[in-house]
């Protein structure tokens, strides 16, 4: 008889720019509850690395939330010169979309709507229906 096997039931990936890999041992004994289980039971990588020249923020969480490089997702840089708008625009940057404020009205809007790829939460809920997001700002 075949077996089903199912998946995890949550998948946590967590990001932190301009942190060392080694402050994840350095700094072990500090970790509590929900990290603290991550680094007991997840998953992390020690030798991990970009094969591509420009690890800056949009680019590498592009790279992480879709699983493809900057030349598939289209996230170059943190910015770029966009001929369509001759203007120069940020990865995140969309006029058509509104940011939620503290306090303050947000002048501008941010989205994904820049990326040209799924990213693994668009994959996740398209073959697991009732799959959601919580939180991140990668989905689309």
């Amino acid at each position: 008889m075949a077996q089903t096997i199912d998946g995890p039931r949550l998948a946590v990936v967590v990001v932190v720019d301009q942190m060392r890999t080694d402050y994840l041992e350095t700094f072990r004994g500090n970790w509590r509850g929900g990290f603290a289980r991550l680094f007991a039971e997840g998953a992390y990588f020690e030798q991990s690395e970009y094969p591509y020249l420009n690890t800056v923020t949009c680019p590498g969480h592009a790279t992480i939330g879709t699983g493809t490089f900057p030349h598939t997702h289209g996230m170059v840089l943190n910015g770029w010169y966009d001929r369509a708008s001759n203007a120069t625009v940020t990865c995140t940057e969309d006029t058509g979309a509104r940011d939620i404020s503290y306090g303050r009205e947000a002048k501008s809007g941010n989205s994904a709507h820049r990326l040209l790829v799924p990213t693994l939460a668009d994959e996740l809920r398209a073959q697991r229906p009732g799959a959601r997001r919580d939180g991140g700002h990668m989905g689309r």
